[in-house]
């Protein structure tokens, strides 16, 4: 409480690990749990804090299939807020919503929202943002049962994240959606060519 120094970078500690996925569960609850305990005491957080640390929370929530309206809200007000100031944490937030609204099959409530963000120069969101956000939208048109629509989104989402220059999250990014392009491509019999039934083949080799 007393060395905010600190306590910011464990919470950046805890963005990192949320973004590249490098986290289990139980930890992250316990690492948002002592977060919240130990913040200032008699201080509101700023805005980019509260952000970042809801956007955190949101990222349990989904993993645990809940969903919690309130800070769904607190998120939105946020980002609305924070668009201009910190437009990478302000998208993570976003992406975050969607899934929440995705578990309870809200499927499109989020979807003009992220064509929005994706007109937006690649520079703003983030590059990897930028990719998550037409994984995105490939993801929202699959459920809807829009196969057709949802590959070039999938395609063009492997595309960027190929560009990232860390090849570990790179690799973990692209096989996530190929995962999702397989199983929209799967949904769609008419789609489903010889380069996607080997590449579906590779897939399970990679897994096995």
């Amino acid at each position: 409480r007393s060395d905010r120094g600190h306590w910011n970078a464990s919470l950046a500690e805890v963005r990192q690990r949320v973004q590249s996925k490098h986290f289990e569960l139980r930890a992250l609850r316990q690492a948002l749990a002592w977060l919240e305990r130990w913040a200032a005491p008699g201080t509101a957080l700023p805005p980019a804090e509260r952000l970042t640390l809801t956007t955190a929370r949101l990222a349990l929530d989904n993993h645990l299939g809940g969903v919690d309206q309130g800070r769904v809200l607190q998120a939105l007000d946020l980002i609305h807020r924070l668009h201009d100031e910190a437009p990478r944490e302000a998208c993570e937030a976003l992406l975050r919503i969607t899934v929440a609204t995705t578990n309870v099959f809200e499927f499109g409530v989020m979807q003009e929202t992220i064509v929005q963000w994706l007109a937006e120069p690649v520079a703003v969101p983030g590059l990897l943002n930028h990719a998550k956000l037409h994984s995105t939208l490939g993801q929202i048109a699959a459920f809807q049962g829009e196969a057709a629509a949802a590959l070039p989104h999938f395609e063009r989402a492997i595309a960027t994240f190929q560009r990232l220059s860390d090849p570990d999250q790179a690799a973990r990014e692209i096989a996530q959606t190929r995962s999702y392009r397989l199983i929209a491509a799967m949904d769609a019999p008419v789609l489903w060519t010889d380069a996607l039934e080997s590449e579906l083949m590779t897939h399970f080799a990679a897994l096995l």
